[in-house]
């Protein structure tokens, strides 16, 4: 029904034909006001800053601005010439184009040139690469009759005849090749007379157990135990193996990288600790599956220390492994940098479930612009980002090269929509997707 404050009233023919027009005019408001909000909405931009005046700011949604590690932060603002400066911020949604502002400290030099080139990927995957890992300890492996046990990160070989001697069975080695063996350094021979060595693992009853330090850990359950090892590695003893090795106080746990559940809640598993995922929305663009969470007991939960939440701007934890969709190299995470897991037989030795995939597009696509001085002494850069949106995860790096040194205030990165149908149909699946995430139950699974 049309709002009209004359319904009841009589006009004359020339009031009435104004206000019909002051009416029309007010409808169209209305709807220009609409359109303008849904807009806003529909295309709305993300905005990240950084403070160098105030860098512990909680309002700093910017990681710390930094020379390559995050041992070397840019202090006070200060930008070395031709020096790459890294900066790091996660954004969920569709964009089109991100810029970049930032004003110079008033007694600063101008800048000459400079330029940014952002990346996307998940932030572990753009850690700088470390040394190739080579088999977990405990794996057991054979090549052209020889066996092996790799025990506290060495290969160690099995002398003549004393797989029998110990108890092993010939299937519970598997086949590798020869370049295989070479990313474990080489260990001491292992000699029947000297018992079992450091890493060996065991069966008893139903339990299983794994030899360090001359004593036996126990796993805190068969699920623990499988998101380690496989059955055939295990060993069976009875209970007179106590009498050589007794068992230690200190249980083994999942694996890291796992993710385990109690109640409601689900964890990641990293170094002793267990970080709390926040939501599913995190769960799911961080790359997890359902179906790779593990039931935990309260008792299992108990043996970690609770840190933090994981949220959409955490990294993942040492122990998480990447694969890549077009070849499965794997890469895991390990202070600070991505180590590649050179075959697929090493990537198993460590892997108990689906590891994260991506492009490794990713890797190597990167867009870029120049900067530019704005009014009143400002730069800004305005990069192109389209096709950076069909790759996993949401962690945008920004790499900024200015060619002279000079000083700024602050950084401010816009992530901005262009108003087109693609962004359209994205905004409507990214709200398909939350409500479903929100309301429809998850397959997690009880303790």
């Amino acid at each position: 029904m049309w709002f009209d404050l004359t319904e009841d009233v009589t006009l004359a023919e020339k009031d009435r034909a104004r206000y019909k027009k002051f009416q029309t005019a007010l409808y169209a408001l209305a709807f220009l006001l609409a359109a303008i909000m849904a807009v806003r909405v529909i295309f709305d931009a993300q905005n990240f800053t950084f403070s160098f005046a105030n860098p512990d700011s909680s309002k700093n949604s910017i990681a710390v601005p930094r020379y390559q590690s995050a041992d070397f932060p840019v202090e006070n603002g200060r930008i070395s010439a031709g020096r790459d400066v890294y900066f790091d911020m996660a954004a969920t949604g569709t964009f089109s184009k991100a810029v970049i502002e930032f004003p110079q400290d008033k007694d600063a030099s101008g800048i000459n040139s400079g330029s940014i080139i952002v990346k996307k990927s998940y932030q572990a995957l753009l850690y700088p690469e470390g040394d190739p890992i080579g088999f977990k300890d405990g794996s057991l492996l054979k090549n052209n009759g020889d066996y092996y046990l790799v025990s506290q990160g060495a290969l160690r070989h099995f002398d003549t005849g004393t797989i029998p001697i110990l108890g092993y069975a010939p299937e519970a080695f598997i086949e590798v090749a020869p370049e295989e063996l070479r990313f474990n350094p080489a260990g001491q021979p292992i000699r029947g007379d000297e018992g079992y060595p450091d890493n060996s693992i065991f069966k008893i009853d139903s339990d299983y157990y794994l030899l360090e330090s001359a004593q036996l850990k126990k796993f805190s359950s068969e699920q623990a135990f499988l998101s380690q090892y496989e059955p055939r590695q295990a060993l069976e003893k009875n209970t007179d193996i106590f009498s050589r090795y007794p068992l230690s106080e200190i249980p083994i746990s999942f694996s890291d990288g796992s993710l385990i559940s109690y109640g409601e809640s689900v964890y990641i598993v990293s170094d002793n600790k267990i970080l709390p995922i926040n939501n599913p929305v995190t769960f799911l663009e961080k790359g997890f599956a359902w179906e790779d969470v593990i039931a935990a007991s309260a008792d299992e939960i108990a043996l970690y220390e609770k840190t933090k939440l994981f949220t959409i701007k955490s990294v993942h934890p040492d122990g998480t492994v990447f694969a890549t969709i077009e070849n499965a190299k794997h890469y895991m995470v390990k202070d600070s940098k991505k180590h590649l897991l050179p075959s697929q037989n090493i990537a198993d030795s460590w892997l108990r479930h689906s590891p994260i995939t991506f492009s490794e597009k990713s890797l190597e696509t990167a867009s870029q612009c120049e900067i530019k001085q704005g009014f009143f002494g400002s730069y800004s850069c305005e990069i192109p980002i389209t096709s950076l949106q069909q790759l996993a995860g949401t962690n945008y790096e920004f790499i900024m090269k200015l060619d002279n040194g000079t000083k700024i205030d602050y950084l401010n990165v816009s992530f901005k929509k262009d108003i087109s149908r693609s962004n359209l149909v994205a905004f409507v699946r990214d709200i398909y997707n939350k409500i479903k995430n929100r309301y429809v139950p998850q397959a997690v699974p009880a303790p």
